[in-house]
């Protein structure tokens, strides 16, 4: 491929003369003998042009934020993993919160034996979702506060297989 001259493919960018649409540009260098040096003008560029720090809540590491301040997870890979905090830690998050309540959290452990108890043939579809449905019905009434913990553990249980 040929420049306008018909020489080089870049001598009409070198030919500032000929060129009406020349815009003035700036560019910075940095020269460094220590890499600390390095990190201060990163450092002094996220703060000359206003970025903000945060703490990834999935990963713990920090990350800067441009547009959206509020942003809560990075866009790091998760180690051995395609998907990034940001898709996978509000995921995370919302089940820790949904865990802390000890309600939901007997209801998970029993549902999850009683969804064994379909695998090893001991009870059937149709009885899960029966007991499902009521188990549901009453942990929601136990995190409303109109059935008391310790009566909803026990009808959980009352079924337990030894």
């Amino acid at each position: 491929m040929k420049g306008a001259n018909g020489f080089f493919p870049y001598d009409d960018v070198l030919n500032e003369e000929r060129r009406n649409d020349f815009q003035e540009f700036s560019a910075e260098t940095l020269n460094t003998e220590e890499p600390n040096d390095f990190v201060q003008f990163i450092l002094a560029e996220y703060i000359r042009r206003n970025l903000r720090f945060r703490t990834c809540k999935f990963c713990g590491r920090y990350f800067g934020t441009t547009g959206n301040t509020r942003a809560d997870f990075c866009d790091r890979l998760i180690d051995g993993s395609t998907k990034t905090c940001k898709e996978m830690g509000s995921l995370r998050l919302y089940e820790k919160r949904k865990m802390e309540d000890p309600a939901i959290r007997e209801y998970k452990r029993s549902c999850k034996a009683h969804n064994a108890r379909i695998r090893y043939g001991i009870m059937t579809r149709e009885e899960f979702n029966a007991w499902s449905q009521e188990a549901r019905r009453k942990r929601d009434d136990c995190v409303a506060g109109k059935l008391p913990l310790e009566e909803f553990v026990a009808w959980l249980d009352s079924d337990r297989q030894s």
